[in-house]
């Protein structure tokens, strides 16, 4: 296999990860979602202006959060765009789009503009680091 067609190919699975990680947030998969990232992760986000979170406590916190009953989350990633920085970490970029509905059938969409720099590590890739700007992705 080329190189170029090897590199393709981890792309891909780098972009899929992000999307399975994504799915987890999503639904709130605590579970699902420690197996994307790294115990050490970083990161900048709307939630903590201003200051870089480091570990997985303060996101934690928001898969602890209630869930309400018949809504309905999806998320849609434009512009999507993946590099690599190195032969161990690539760097992934797009805008999520996720809209949300509720029981009560109150529909509203949120943007917000995302970068993730994914690591390959012993156990395979993971999400070392992330910058959010834009809407809170933590739904009500």
């Amino acid at each position: 296999m080329a190189l170029a067609e090897h590199r393709d190919d981890v792309i891909k699975t780098v972009i899929y990860r992000n999307r399975m990680l994504l799915d987890a947030i999503a639904m709130k998969d605590w579970e699902k979602y420690v197996t994307f990232v790294s115990p050490e992760m970083t990161c900048f986000e709307p939630e903590a202006p201003g200051v870089c979170v480091s570990g997985l406590k303060f996101h934690k916190f928001y898969f602890d959060l209630p869930s309400h009953d018949g809504k309905f989350v999806q998320t849609t990633l434009c512009d999507e765009r993946a590099r690599f920085l190195s032969a161990s970490v690539c760097l992934v970029t797009y805008v999520r789009m996720t809209q949300l509905a509720t029981a009560e059938g109150k529909a509203r969409t949120e943007l917000a503009e995302e970068s993730r720099i994914w690591v390959l590590r012993e156990d395979g890739w993971r999400c070392d680091h992330f910058h959010r700007s834009g809407a809170q992705s933590s739904p009500s």
